[in-house]
């Protein structure tokens, strides 16, 4: 996709891009809970609020501004994560130790390393159901907890 040169062209552009909207709960100091949303993709781009539909709300309007003031600065507007080419793979660099004890698990529970590393990271993120479709045939299944089903379509 082409950018467009002109600042309000780009701002509307980079503005109907997909960008990740995340929410989470923030205590103050007097006790009081409050709602911070900010764009996953964009550094800085946060809002708190009272209420979680209002912390939506507000990063959506917050969204053109941040736009502008890059453009206006000429620099980089990181893209949306579902634009980036992700393959499904990468590599990570684990102590032998680690490797061990992660090998020795998904042995005792019947599964490939790289089926119980999915696992276990699609645990830690919340997407259960990649869990309970890697897992679902091994022969300790049945001593898995159940899961809610959590994620976004």
């Amino acid at each position: 996709m082409q950018v467009p040169e002109d600042v309000k062209q780009k701002v509307e552009y980079y503005a109907g891009l997909p960008y990740t909207t995340a929410v989470h709960t923030e205590k103050q100091q007097d006790g009081t809970v409050k709602f911070v949303a900010a764009v996953v993709e964009l550094p800085d781009c946060c809002i708190t609020c009272d209420t979680p539909e209002e912390a939506v709300q507000g990063i959506e309007k917050m969204k053109p501004a941040y736009f502008e003031k890059c453009a206006a600065r000429g620099g980089p507007v990181p893209l949306p994560l579902k634009m980036r080419n992700l393959s499904g793979k990468f590599q990570v660099r684990i102590s032998p130790a680690l490797h061990e004890a992660i090998a020795i698990r998904a042995e005792l529970d019947g599964i490939s390393l790289n089926s119980y590393v999915n696992a276990a990271l699609s645990r830690i993120v919340g997407q259960e159901e990649a869990l309970e479709i890697l897992v679902k045939d091994s022969p300790a299944a049945a001593e898995r907890p159940a899961f809610r089903i959590r994620t976004k379509k």
